[in-house]
This record gives structure tokens, sequence and C-alpha cells, in this order.
């Protein structure tokens, strides 16, 4: 009975679980927060991208369940390290499911409206395109930066967002 009663046990904000190591109650709540912001905007960029082309949104919603798997395993497993309880572990891994799925809602319900104003509809395919770019590459800028003991230059991070947005919006008002 002692021994269930220690297992029991709960301190300020520590736990201890079945196998008697010791998690923290405190959550990973930046990466938490930047995940389903990456989410979101994976939503909308694959539900636009379905709406300018069935097959280009399929491609799309493809690659994105690919990163968002990996993504998903990665935020889950912190969480797992973080937390004794499976309906807490639950509950804060699926905020970025269900950022996606706002995101893709979101992007299906303005994508006729928008579609209506081409300059508009170029402007937010841009948008999600080049964000997705820079989510999905910031971190691999920023190794590249730790491992070359370079300093993280801001007008760098600025100029590919900008460049790369300016080529494709510009490509979609020519076209």
């Amino acid at each position: 009975m002692c021994r269930l009663k220690k297992r029991m046990l709960c301190c300020a904000r520590l736990r201890v679980v079945d196998h008697g190591t010791r998690k923290s109650e405190r959550m990973p709540w930046s990466l938490v927060i930047g995940v389903s912001i990456d989410c979101l905007v994976d939503g909308l960029l694959v539900g636009l991208t379905y709406k300018a082309s069935m097959r280009a949104g399929y491609i799309m919603a493809f690659a994105s369940s690919i990163e968002s798997a990996f993504l998903g395993l990665s935020l889950s497993s912190s969480i797992y390290n973080c937390t004794a309880s499976r309906c807490k572990h639950l509950g804060i891994s699926s905020l970025p499911i269900v950022a996606m799925l706002i995101g893709g809602v979101t992007a299906a319900l303005l994508g006729d409206a928008l579609q209506a104003n081409a300059a508009a509809f170029a402007g937010f395919i841009s948008f999600a395109i080049v964000a997705l770019l820079f989510l999905v590459t910031q971190e691999l800028l920023l190794t590249a930066h730790e491992i070359t003991d370079e300093q993280t230059l801001w007008y760098i991070n600025i100029n590919l967002f900008l460049g790369a947005g300016m080529v494709m919006f510009i490509e979609q008002i020519t076209a």
C-alpha cells in the first residue's frame, strides 16, 4: 500500500509515474504554437492549391501529410517527455491537426471569393507557399549557420521570403 501511495505522489510540478521516473509538467508551448502555425499555413496552402487545381491540391496534400507525420511524431515525443497524463498528451498533440483543418476549411471557403480577383488569389497562394518554404527552411538555415559559426543575418531571411514571394506573385499576374 505504501508503494502505491508513493507512485501516486504529486509534487508541485513533478509527477511520479508508474515506472518510477518523474516528468515535468511544463509543456513546450513555443513548440506547440510553432507547429500549430505551420499546420495552419499548410492547411491554407492545401486548400488554396486545391481551388486552383485539383491535381496540384492532391499533390500538396500528400507532401504536407508526409511533413506533418514527422512533425507530429517529434511534437508527440516532446509532449510525452513532459507529462504522464495520456489525456493531456492526446489533447495537446491534437492542436496542430485542428489548426490544419481550420486552415484548409478557411481556404476552401475563401477560395471561391478570391478566384474572382486574380491578384488577391495569387497573393494568398504566394504568401502560403513562401510561408511554408520559410518555416521549413528556417531551421535548416539556422543549423547551417551554427555549423559554419556564422551569425544569423536577419536580412537574409527577409530577402528569402520576399524574393520567392515576389517571383511567384509576378508569375501569377503575368500568366
